[in-house]
Parts: C-alpha cells; sequence; structure tokens
C-alpha cells in the first residue's frame, strides 16, 4: 500500500532514478496480478496443478509436499 501510495504521488515528469525503479515495481506487479489471457489458462487440474508448482515452486513447494505428506 505504501509503494501504491508513493507512485501516485509521482511527478509526470520525475525521471530520477527512485522513480524509474518505483514505477518498474507497480509495473511487475500489475504484471503479477493481471489475470492470464484465455488462451494461456489452465485447463485441467494437471495444468493448474503445473502452473501453481512453478509459481510457487522451490522451497515454498517443498515445504508444502512435506506437510501434505
Amino acid at each position: 500500500m505504501a509503494q501504491v501510495s508513493r507512485a501516485e504521488r509521482l511527478a509526470a515528469g520525475d525521471e530520477s532514478l527512485q522513480a524509474r525503479r518505483l514505477r518498474q515495481r507497480m509495473a511487475l506487479a500489475q504484471r503479477l496480478l493481471d489475470p492470464l489471457p484465455r488462451p494461456l489458462q489452465p485447463r485441467g487440474w494437471q495444468e493448474q496443478s503445473l502452473w501453481t508448482a512453478l509459481r510457487w515452486g522451490g522451497a515454498g513447494l517443498l515445504i508444502a509436499l512435506w506437510l501434505h505428506r
């Protein structure tokens, strides 16, 4: 929330390093939160599981699998 309020206060012509980084973080967050286009959305539970594993993979996936047992 703090990042959003900082981004709203940015001047349109602000080209400082902090402003550029803040805009990059906001663009990345927007891309991560936007839903996938219809052709790229997983159709079955196998595809859904694969994409969920890829998205949350790594240590979190290992912990989830360990806890699921």
